[in-house]
């Protein structure tokens, strides 16, 4: 019945403005799936299942490499975007290499450089989110 009410023009405005808000959506949601690729291969890990993990890895490193384009592609990029792409990135791989790391699944020579492959992700977390000043120190 409102709809009636407004006039051609005016629907027109409004769709574009639902579009508008909902450009967001898509590079975000191809985040979260980055992100769930990356708990998708911590259970096939923790199952024993590793060429499924593999697998899921090369998923979330492709969804990783496509959230930054669409974002810039769609008009799209924002702080928390940044944000919540750091922390995906911290989830998927950090989270999974240390996982691998402390279940045996890697060996032995492997294990400092996850560590500091996992701590380079939280440092970039970090510094995106603003724990971090640019001398380094911790704020909480």
């Amino acid at each position: 019945m409102a709809n009636a009410i407004l006039s051609v023009s005016d629907r027109r405005a409004i769709l574009r403005g639902k579009i508008a808000r909902s450009r967001f959506l898509v590079p975000n949601a191809v985040t979260v799936g980055s992100m769930f690729c990356g708990f998708l291969a911590l259970t096939y890990s923790a199952a024993g299942q590793f060429k499924e993990a593999a697998l899921a890895i090369l998923f979330a490193i492709l969804l990783d490499g496509l959230d930054g384009r669409v974002a810039r592609r769609l008009n799209a990029t924002s702080r928390f975007g940044l944000e919540f792409d750091s922390f995906s990135d911290l989830v998927s791989f950090g989270v999974h290499l240390q996982f691998l790391s402390t279940t045996g699944a890697l060996r032995c020579s492997c294990r400092p450089m996850s560590l500091g492959f996992s701590l380079r992700l939280f440092m970039r977390y970090a510094l995106h989110v603003g724990l971090l000043d640019s001398t380094w120190k911790l704020r909480l």
